[in-house]
């Protein structure tokens, strides 16, 4: 390789990629009082094209109306905090009693809810689990692999051995394909 392709390649990788919107810091710092979680975000993208950022706060499919309705007595944003467009929006959507994971396209912003759900489970079962794997975790996960069920990257089992229950946290499809494999609705 020339040394003059090697100075450009080097040039190349060093010119930093610029982030998107969740990435920015918020500029604006204050307190809301009273507003729907629609409001609070029509605010967030006027924000960032005030602030003439790369990307726009604008959803790729417009939220659910019960997520968008949903009041919040009081959201407070520091100007010491220095929180991304991310984080102001997860800290949102937890006042609003959702958990998301949000994802930047070149359509605007994904969200992916997050539920959690709970089984009931006989300990024979976690036994049967356990024999599969070192923990009854392992093991359902060993198992579910075997079946050639695959959950989505967000989704998280956990066992609690002493109460025998089973807690998947992960989207819908995830809580869905899980209850079919144990036989549950």
């Amino acid at each position: 390789m020339s040394y003059l392709r090697f100075v450009l390649l080097g040039l190349l990788l060093a010119v930093p990629v610029s982030a998107g919107v969740l990435e920015q810091k918020v500029s604006w710092s204050g307190t809301m009082r009273k507003v729907t979680v629609g409001e609070v975000f029509a605010r967030m993208q006027g924000w960032s094209e005030a602030d003439q950022l790369e990307g726009q706060f604008v959803f790729e499919e417009r939220l659910p109306e019960e997520v968008r309705a949903v009041k919040i007595d009081r959201l407070k944003v520091g100007a010491g905090e220095g929180l991304t467009y991310r984080e102001f929006a997860k800290k949102v959507f937890k006042e609003a009693g959702k958990t998301v994971v949000l994802k930047e396209t070149d359509q605007g912003i994904e969200v992916t809810y997050l539920y959690g759900r709970s089984f009931s489970m006989h300990p024979s079962k976690l036994l049967k689990w356990s024999k599969a794997g070192t923990t009854p975790q392992e093991g359902l996960e060993k198992l579910l692999t075997e079946a050639g069920i695959s959950l989505s990257q967000h989704a998280s089992l956990y066992v609690s051995k002493p109460k025998s229950v089973l807690t998947v946290r992960g989207t819908e499809a995830d809580i869905a394909v899980l209850a079919r494999f144990l036989g549950r609705r």
